[in-house]
């Protein structure tokens, strides 16, 4: 029964938190759900950003249901670029992918070119082909410059990266722009899910999922191009990537039509 769902659903919840939780006496989502706020912040181990999400999410499981609990900021309200890239192991870029709202991708990868050159897969889907993760930075900003508004990406890591490998006038040029849609949807909206991965929200949405969707299945893809020159491997790395903003195009839409407490 729904009034039985145990605390192990809740995501983005330690287990030391969960321990605070029961000691209260707390052993469902139904008494979390059926506390106040500040209720809820008297429990060990919460406090005044994680109650509301926490109820949050303990409803959207009892529901069924998405749950907004936060407007969403006025920046999402805007329309912009989703990126989103793939690195190597230590941190360097070699593939990035960005789309407008509607799904438009384009992508950009570090091949054994000298100078940047667009190919067509077999997909139908062009990519621009660069020397090195530079370029590659190059590429984006260039296409970047073309349409103002938020670069939208998903967790800190694509921040983190752009700061520690793009060329300094990249970074100025785009750093400023770039919105964390993750951060936005844990402090507005929570799912009856386990996760809140791109993967995991946007296939709950409905996002068709086109291909597999592990990225080292890709990494490993680009790596057979890079040694055979397969345009089937190719064209199965960069679906990955394309399916990556795509999705966060398709969270995006569905954040702003869904209007949340608006």
């Amino acid at each position: 029964m729904a009034c039985d769902l145990h605390l192990e659903l809740l995501y983005n919840v330690s287990r030391k938190t969960r321990e605070g939780l029961r000691e209260a006496g707390i052993t469902s989502l139904a008494q979390i759900a059926a506390l106040s706020i500040e209720d809820l912040q008297r429990v060990k181990g919460i406090g005044k950003v994680t109650a509301p999400m926490i109820r949050a999410n303990a409803q959207a499981w009892l529901a069924s249901q998405p749950v907004w609990y936060n407007p969403l900021p006025d920046v999402c309200d805007q329309c912009g670029w989703m990126f989103d890239l793939e690195t190597l192991q230590d941190g360097t870029p070699w593939c990035m992918g960005w789309c407008d709202e509607h799904g438009n991708t384009q992508i950009a990868l570090v091949a054994p070119v000298e100078e940047p050159q667009t190919v067509t897969l077999l997909d139908g889907q062009q990519a621009t082909l660069a020397p090195d993760s530079d370029s590659v930075w190059t590429v984006f900003a260039e296409s970047a410059a073309m349409r103002p508004g938020p670069i939208y990406h998903w967790t800190g890591y694509d921040s983190a990266i752009m700061r520690a490998t793009a060329p300094q006038d990249v970074i100025d040029r785009l750093h400023a722009r770039l919105h964390d849609l993750h951060g936005t949807v844990k402090r507005s909206v929570s799912f009856p899910l386990g996760s809140t991965s791109i993967k995991v929200v946007a296939a709950y949405l409905g996002y068709p999922w086109p291909g597999y969707n592990d990225w080292f299945a890709a990494f490993l893809d680009y790596r057979e191009w890079l040694y055979t020159g397969s345009p089937e491997a190719l064209t199965r790395a960069c679906m990955y990537q394309r399916a990556d903003v795509e999705s966060m195009a398709w969270v995006w839409r569905w954040m702003v039509q869904d209007g949340g407490l608006r």
